[in-house]
């Protein structure tokens, strides 16, 4: 036993004032220690083996053994009583007063429970030898056995016995006893924390509040609110705060640790502060907030509400808000990770590529490789680059670890995208995600979008003139020739370039498994016309024809010309309407077909249902007794399992065609967007607002597109 003074000293500044704790008094006990509890002059520490040993100052005072004791429980001193308050392990609430603690002879004898089961074996052996010599001899049992020695019947013995001041039964593990005034009295209060129950008694063992609790408790402390006001702070094994005002629960908190021990304190005047202890020697020091409000709101209705008043001070006041927080320049954090792709124009050879089992030729691939650099002094360690491809390609990984980033050399990642021939994409970029912590051990992400080559989704083939859909884009700069434009694809193609001018002003493209779209372009004007028999696939092909005619002529122009300012600027215009008959057909197609999924689960359900319910008449009628006729229950049992396995099959068809009307619809959307822009000659911008509200993103989604363009807008 250790006892020590905190104390502190003053330092060069209010944070950094020193603090010592400096032993005053060491006393080495006779038995290993459970429970103390201190006085005015004295302290008590009670030992495994039931011993209270009493200190006063710095001597031992005296040491007592508690009369048939088993196992320790918690204990407590009552100053204003003078006496020891304890729980022994028959659950019971003992007293015991100081003065009788220290009248009675320190030669009592010491029972601890092992005595007690010794006394007890040698208890029954004295009733059979005595219940055996009554058979053989013609005296009683009562009589041998007053001739046999008890063990604790020694009425011999002048010692002045170790008596309780009053008892009482608690019926359950004590788990702490406090002093305080809990129920409002001006007498102290002996509260008692159990297993599930809170019980406080006065002074004489007498109950005057019980409560029980609907969760379990583990500790629990009283702190003073105000005069002679306590509450009551109890800890639950869920890590849960539950604050009593007597029996009402005034507040409560949850922690991410449960409590062993849990005490209310003041630090550096702030008070209320929680101080806990887990079982793993984890000290926690947390705040639970202020006072909740006593007094409801009183809520006066008026007669009439001008909500036209309302929504404009609500925009003015919305205004004002996003005018004072919206910064004025995006704040570009000082160390970041740079990501930078180099993707090539051509494919990978054929000859390392698997081949495709219905058409025979080899699968299309290409190899990308990433840079990562970090722009800081410091380097990185164990970054993680998560990619996503898109629907139809194949990524030999989508989650790769960098070991180490530097700062002045890239670190590269090799990226290779297998082309399954999945028919028209919904996307033609790879989204790579990079998660790192920084040198100041914040999480931090970095995303960049790769966009993919053209030749892995389709290749040239020979020209088609018929079509079934049409869509005409104007320009106001002469054509060049389509040659000129994808070159990339005629390399892929390995075509025949003897006579350029075949392929000057007509191009079809053939997704793989998939179908062609051909590119048709005026000899005068520059007005190019894409058709295809599917309208949805129109889109890539639409998107890069526009991508590299505003590269070409941006590039040509600015190098061959200098009076970029006085020439007329590269633009792209739709005049015909939006088709957006194909996007209604497209969006009833996937709630057709998301309809038919969910009518197949309804089904699968029931049928589900309906062989748990045959199985059990099946089992209760093998086990009766005297079963009877199964009443055809096998056959209706088969043909159920047998309508589960065409259900589930069906259900998966059904799932297929709910991805492949999406991915159409994802492509319509894509398509879409592009001839509204070129149609109204919105900058990119407004694009990119309107592509937040009517997202593509529907490939893969179970989800409508009116429910993904609320979550996308929101």
């Amino acid at each position: 036993m250790v006892c020590g003074n905190f104390g502190g000293s003053k330092g060069t500044t209010p944070h950094s004032a020193p603090h010592t704790l400096l032993a005053v008094q060491a006393e080495l006990c006779n038995s290993s220690a459970m429970h103390h509890s201190a006085g005015a002059l004295q302290i008590c520490v009670q030992s495994m083996d039931g011993q209270l040993s009493f200190y006063e100052r710095e001597t031992l005072a005296f040491s007592r053994f508690l009369p048939q004791f088993l196992l320790p429980g918690p204990l407590c001193y009552s100053q204003a009583l003078d006496c020891i308050i304890t729980c022994s392990s028959a659950y019971e609430v003992e007293c015991y007063k100081y003065q009788t603690l220290a009248a009675a002879q320190a030669a009592a004898t010491k029972t601890t429970g092992a005595t007690i089961v010794s006394a007890l074996g040698f208890r029954i052996c004295v009733h059979y030898i005595a219940s055996m010599v009554a058979r053989h001899c013609t005296c009683t049992a009562e009589s041998v056995k007053r001739l046999l020695p008890l063990p604790g019947a020694d009425t011999n013995s002048k010692c002045k016995q170790l008596h309780t001041e009053w008892k009482w039964v608690f019926g359950e593990m004590a788990w702490d006893i406090q002093i305080s005034s809990f129920t409002g009295s001006e007498e102290s209060d002996i509260v008692l924390l159990g297993e599930h129950t809170l019980v406080v008694l006065n002074s004489q063992g007498q109950l005057c509040l019980q409560k029980r609790f609907d969760y379990q408790p583990v500790a629990f402390t009283m702190y003073n609110v105000s005069g002679n006001r306590n509450n009551l702070l109890v800890a639950a094994a869920t890590g849960q705060m539950m604050v009593y005002s007597h029996k009402r629960v005034v507040w409560a908190a949850k922690g991410d640790t449960c409590p062993v021990a849990v005490k209310v304190a003041t630090f550096a005047g702030l008070q209320g502060l929680i101080l806990t202890l887990d079982d793993a020697g984890k000290l926690v020091l947390s705040y639970m907030g202020t006072d909740p409000p006593m007094q409801s709101v009183d809520v006066r209705h008026s007669a009439e509400v001008d909500f036209a008043a309302l929504d404009s001070e609500y925009r003015e006041v919305a205004g004002h808000i996003q005018a004072l927080g919206a910064p004025s320049e995006a704040v570009v954090p000082q160390e970041q990770l740079l990501i930078t792709a180099q993707v090539p124009s051509l494919l990978d050879r054929s000859e390392d590529l698997p081949q495709d089992m219905l058409s025979g030729s080899a699968f299309s691939a290409v190899t990308v490789h990433l840079y990562l650099r970090h722009s800081g002094a410091a380097s990185l360690t164990d970054v993680t680059l998560s990619l996503d491809a898109p629907p139809g390609l194949h990524l030999d990984q989508d989650c790769i670890t960098v070991p180490h980033v530097s700062s002045t050399d890239s670190s590269a990642v090799i990226v290779r995208l297998q082309g399954r021939g999945s028919g028209v994409p919904s996307d033609n970029t790879l989204t790579a995600v990079a998660t790192y912590t920084s040198s100041s051990g914040e999480p931090r992400t970095t995303s960049t979008k790769v966009a993919l080559p053209l030749s892995l989704f389709c290749q040239l083939v020979a020209p088609q003139q018929a079509a079934v859909f049409k869509v005409t884009l104007d320009t106001n700069q002469p054509p060049p020739q389509l040659v000129d434009l994808f070159q990339d694809m005629v390399a892929q193609a390995q075509m025949d370039l003897q006579q350029p001018g075949q392929y000057a002003n007509v191009m079809s493209f053939k997704y793989m498994r998939g179908p062609v779209v051909t590119i048709l372009v005026s000899k005068s004007a520059g007005r190019y016309r894409i058709q295809s028999d599917s309208f949805e696939a129109m889109w890539l092909i639409v998107q890069e024809l526009c991508q590299r005619l505003r590269h070409f002529f941006i590039t040509a122009e600015s190098s061959e010309q200098e009076r970029a300012g006085s020439q007329e600027d590269f633009a792209i215009t739709f005049k015909e309407a939006v088709p957006l008959e194909e996007l209604w057909a497209s969006i009833e197609k996937h709630w057709q077909a998301r309809q038919a999924v969910a009518a197949s689960q309804a089904a699968l359900s029931d049928r589900a249902q309906q062989q748990r319910a045959v199985q059990k008449r099946l089992l209760m009628r093998f086990k009766d007794r005297q079963p009877g006729s199964l009443a055809h229950l096998e056959l209706l049992l088969a043909e159920t399992f047998d309508q589960l396995i065409d259900l589930g099959s069906q259900q998966e068809q059904q799932q297929v065609e709910v991805e492949t009307a999406g991915s159409q619809l994802a492509a319509t959307v894509q398509l879409i967007l592009q001839l509204v822009r070129y149609s109204f000659g919105m900058s990119l911008e407004d694009v990119n607002v309107l592509t937040a509200h009517l997202s593509p993103q529907v490939h893969g989604s179970l989800l409508g597109i009116s429910t993904l363009c609320m979550c996308t807008s929101s």
